[in-house]
C-alpha cells in the first residue's frame, strides 16, 4: 500500500494560465503552483480547474477579462434580487 497523496487526476505537470502545478497536498484539495513570474503559492483545485486563479497576480487582466467579470458580477446579483427570500 503506498502512502503517497492521491494523483488528483494527473494535475501534476498542467498548465493553467501562468500557473504550472507541482503536485497535490495529502488532502488532494490543493496543489503547490510555480508562477511564470517563479513565484510558488498553494492553490485550490478547483480555482484552477475553474479559472478563477490563472496567476499570482504578476499578470494584468485584459480588458476583456475586467469586463467579463464585471458582467458576471452584476448578473449574479440580479439572479440574488430575483430569488425569494427566506
Amino acid at each position: 500500500m503506498s502512502l503517497a497523496p492521491p494523483d488528483s487526476n494527473g494535475i501534476e505537470g498542467r498548465r493553467y494560465g501562468a500557473w504550472v502545478a507541482l503536485r497535490a497536498d495529502a488532502t488532494a484539495k490543493r496543489v503547490s503552483c510555480v508562477c511564470a513570474c517563479g513565484a510558488v503559492r498553494q492553490v485550490a483545485i478547483d480555482a484552477l480547474e475553474s479559472g478563477m486563479s490563472r496567476s499570482c497576480g504578476c499578470t494584468p487582466l485584459s480588458r476583456a477579462e475586467v469586463d467579463a467579470t464585471r458582467r458576471e458580477i452584476a448578473q449574479r446579483r440580479r439572479l440574488e434580487d430575483w430569488r425569494p427570500q427566506r
